[in-house]
């Protein structure tokens, strides 16, 4: 077991993401799509993602046995996370958002996508925390 609090500040020392007041795409992007689901983004996310549209977005509880990877929040990724981790666990993750982009030969995806309220609830139940790092690990 692991503090979350260490995790957190390893994390945000490895990808240097003091250097970076605020994401400039993702502090456009995140507005936008939860304000079309009526969803209270900023108060439900952490502050400092607020803030900076990268690091800790949801806090869970502070012991964290397994760190879980993914690049996307795709309903499949969350729900299997869901269903897998203990209360602790972290779910890190390159993008706050799903981004649909489609087929390049075939139909056009849905763009930007906000993470399902209810999947966002199931998280902060379950005491799990998530850790998003996208301007950052970028350019890191």
């Amino acid at each position: 077991m692991e503090a979350l609090s260490r995790i957190e500040r390893s994390l945000v020392e490895l990808f240097r993401m003091e250097e970076w007041e605020r994401d400039p795409a993702f502090s456009r992007f995140i507005p936008m799509v939860y304000e079309t689901v009526r969803f209270d983004w900023r108060s439900f996310f952490e502050p400092t993602f607020v803030r900076t549209f990268n690091g800790m977005m949801l806090r869970g509880a502070e012991q964290v046995q397994t760190v879980y990877l993914a690049v996307f929040p795709t309903d499949d990724v969350l729900e299997r996370f869901l269903a897998m981790a203990a209360p602790g666990d972290l779910l890190f993750m390159h993008n706050p958002l799903l981004i649909e982009c489609g087929d390049p030969r075939g139909a056009w995806g849905r763009g930007f996508l906000p993470i399902r309220p209810d999947l966002l609830e199931a998280i902060r139940e379950q005491e799990l925390s998530v850790f998003t790092c996208h301007l950052p690990m970028d350019t890191s």
